[in-house]
C-alpha cells in the first residue's frame, strides 16, 4: 500500500489585515452570528445556464485512492467514523470527563465555537456528506509515554509504528469492552473500518503552554495516515486514521470552547484532498504559497474550494465550450463553479488542467474565519465578495514497475494526482519517486488579480485585491509570468479564452467569455 503522511501547517501566522478598496462588503461580517444554512443532499448537478451545461464527475477522488491501494473516506453518503480518546501514560490529568465532552463537541453536533467536524462536512458537501461519527464513552488507558512511542516511530520504517501500536490497542480495548467485531464501522464492506481517530491526551510538541513533549515530531502532532492491515470483513481492521492532541481543540473563538479546525482539515485528508500548502516552507522569506493560505486544505481556514468540491461529488461546474456570457451565484451557497479546458481539450473529469472559477462570499463557512482572524494562526478569510480563479493540474499519472510515470486520462491501477502545491513533491508523495514529473507545476494556484503576487513562487498572504471584481479580466497573454510555461498550459496547449468580470452585486457574478 503506498502511503502518505499527512501533518497539519507549523507555521503560526501573523494577523492579515485585508483592506476594502471601495467594493462590496458584507455588513453581517460586524455580527456576532450567523444564520447557517440548511441542506439536504441538495442536487445541482443538472443544468443548463448560458449555453454552459453543468459536469458531474465520472469518478471521484475515492476511486483515485482505491486505484493505487489508498482507500479513502467515502464523500459522499453516510461513512462511518470511530473517535477514540487515548490517555497516555504520564498524561492522565487532561484525560478529563470535561475534555472527553469536549471531543464529542468537536465531532457531532453544532458546536460551540464554530463547527463541528460532522456539521461542517454536510454544509460544505451541500447535504451529501452525512458522517456517522461515534465517540467513546471513555479514554483508552494507554501504558506507554509520548517518550516510548516516539521511540517506537523512530524505528519504524513508517515514523508510525509506535503510534500504529497504540491505536491497535485502543482499538482492540473499543472491541472487547463493547462486544462488538467492529463491522458497523465497515459502511462500504471493504473489510476496513471507514475511519477512526484517535485524540490523545499529551500536548503537542509545539504547545505554547507545556513543552514537555517538545523534540516529540511527528508523534506528538496532527496527521493523517494509513495503517498496512489486510482486509477483513468479518472484523474490519483499521486504515484510514487521524492522530492529534486533545490541545488543538484550544485553538478556536472565544474562552474554554471547544475548536476543530484541525480536525476538519485532517478529516479532508481522510477524503483524499492533499495539503494546498507548501511543505518546503521554513520561514516567510522562502517557498510559496499556491492558494494564499486561504483554503481549509492550506492554512485550515473557511470553506473547501470548488476543486476540492468537485473531485469529491459534491458540485457539478458549468463547462466552457465557446464563447458566452454566465451568472452564478455564490460557490458558499450554490455550488456554482465555472471550468475552462485548456486547447488540448477536456477529458471529462476533474483529473485535468483547467482553469476554474467561483463566486466568494463570506458567507455560510466562510463567514466565521472572515468575520475575526481565527486564533489558531492568526489568518483571516476574505472580507469581500470577488471570483477566485484558480489554474488546476490535477492530471493523474500512472505508476509502471519500472518506476516511471506517465500522463494518463484513464483510471487504471497504481493512478495519482502528478503534481502538489510542494515543488519536488508530486506523485503521489512517495521519495523514490519524486521528480519524475516536472516539478515546477502546482497542483492548484490562485491567480491574483491585481498581477502583483504569482503565489507559486512566492510565500505570501492572499488579500482583498487578490480577487476578482468589476472590470477584471484574465487571459494567458496578460497572465503569462504566471505559468510555468509561459504562454503555453503546462499539458502543451493554451487558454484560449478571455475572461472578463462583466457585472458584481452581493449575490451574483456575471461572467464573461470571449475567444483570443
Amino acid at each position: 500500500m503506498k502511503k502518505k503522511l499527512l501533518k497539519t501547517l507549523l507555521l503560526v501566522l501573523p494577523v492579515v489585515v485585508l483592506s476594502s478598496c471601495d467594493r462590496t462588503i458584507f455588513d453581517f461580517l460586524s455580527s456576532s452570528s450567523y444564520s447557517y444554512p440548511s441542506y439536504s443532499n441538495s442536487d445541482f448537478s443538472s443544468e443548463v445556464r448560458g449555453g454552459y451545461s453543468k459536469e458531474q464527475a465520472s469518478f471521484l477522488m475515492r476511486d483515485v485512492g482505491d486505484s493505487g491501494d489508498m482507500p479513502y473516506l467515502d464523500s459522499v453518503g453516510n461513512p462511518k467514523i470511530l473517535v477514540i480518546p487515548v490517555s497516555l501514560s504520564g498524561y492522565e490529568y487532561n484525560a478529563t470527563t470535561r475534555n472527553l465532552n469536549r471531543i464529542k463537541n468537536v465531532f457531532v453536533g453544532e458546536n460551540d465555537s464554530w463547527q463541528s467536524v460532522e456539521s461542517f462536512y454536510r454544509l460544505s458537501s451541500f447535504g451529501k456528506l452525512n458522517l456517522d461519527i461515534t465517540v467513546a464513552d471513555k479514554w483508552y488507558e494507554c501504558d506507554l509515554t509520548p517518550e516510548e512511542i516516539y521511540a517506537l516511530d523512530e524505528r519504524s520504517e513508517t515514523e508510525t509504528g509506535g503510534v500504529e501500536k497504540v491505536i491497535e490497542m485502543a482499538y482492540s480495548d473499543y472491541k472487547k469492552k463493547n462486544n462488538t467485531n467492529g463491522t458497523e464501522f465497515d459502511s462500504d464492506q471493504d473489510g476496513y473500518v471507514d475511519g477512526a481517530w484517535f485524540v490523545y491526551s499529551a500536548p503537542n510538541y509545539l504547545s505554547e503552554t507545556d513543552s514537555s513533549t517538545s523534540g516529540l515530531d511527528p508523534t506528538c502532532w496532527a496527521y493523517t495516515y494509513w495503517a498496512d492491515n489486510s482486509p477483513n470483513k468479518n472484523s474490519p481492521a483499521l486504515c484510514t486514521f487521524g492522530w492529534a492532541s486533545f490541545d488543538f481543540m484550544d485553538e478556536g473563538y472565544g474562552t474554554f470552547k471547544s475548536d476543530a479546525h484541525t480536525f476538519i482539515h485532517e478529516t479532508g485528508h481522510m477524503l483524499g484532498l492533499d495539503d494546498y500548502y507548501d511543505y518546503n516552507v521554513v520561514s516567510k522569506t522562502d517557498g510559496s504559497a499556491p492558494m494564499g493560505m486561504i483554503d481549509m486544505m492550506d492554512a485550515n481556514i473557511i470553506d473547501h474550494n470548488v476543486y476540492s468540491k468537485w473531485i469529491l461529488g459534491w458540485v457539478s461546474p458549468f463547462v466552457v465550450t465557446g464563447p458566452g456570457e454566465i451568472t452564478l451565484s455564490s460557490s458558499a451557497l450554490s455550488g456554482d463553479c465555472l471550468v475552462l479546458p485548456t486547447s488540448d481539450g477536456w477529458n471529462g473529469t476533474p483529473f485535468d488542467e483547467y482553469m476554474m472559477l467561483e463566486f466568494y462570499t463570506p458567507e455560510n463557512l466562510n463567514w466565521k474565519d472572515s468575520e475575526k482572524a481565527y486564533p489558531g494562526n492568526g489568518l483571516k478569510g476574505f472580507t469581500e465578495v470577488g471570483v477566485r480563479l484558480y489554474h488546476v493540474d490535477a492530471r493523474l499519472a500512472k505508476y509502471s514497475n519500472n518506476r516511471k510515470f506517465s500522463y494518463t486520462d484513464t483510471l487504471e491501477s497504481n493512478c495519482y494526482i502528478a503534481h502538489s502545491n510542494t515543488p519536488s513533491y508530486g506523485t503521489d508523495k512517495d521519495r523514490q519517486t519524486r521528480n519524475h514529473l516536472s516539478p515546477n507545476y502546482r497542483l492548484i494556484q490562485l491567480m491574483d488579480a491585481s498581477k502583483t503576487t504569482n503565489f507559486a513562487k512566492t510565500y505570501a498572504y492572499a488579500k482583498n485585491e487578490t480577487l476578482f471584481h468589476k472590470g477584471d479580466s484574465f487571459s494567458m497573454e496578460e497572465y503569462a509570468s504566471f505559468f510555468p510555461n509561459g504562454k503555453k498550459t503546462n499539458d502543451g496547449g493554451t487558454f484560449e479564452y478571455t475572461i472578463t468580470i462583466k457585472s458584481m452585486t452581493s449575490k451574483e457574478v456575471t461572467i464573461g467569455i470571449s475567444k483570443n
